[in-house]
């Protein structure tokens, strides 16, 4: 099953790359990671 994951972000770089580094680490690759900018 596939899953989708929407991370919202404002003025975050530094979390957003240790959530998408999460991500990445997972042995489960079915899934798509979102990124939704909230005008940063």
């Amino acid at each position: 099953m596939r899953i989708a994951v929407i991370v919202t972000t404002y003025n975050r770089p530094d979390a957003l790359a240790a959530v998408l580094e999460g991500y990445l680490a997972q042995t489960d690759t079915d899934f798509e990671v979102l990124v939704a900018d909230d005008g940063s």
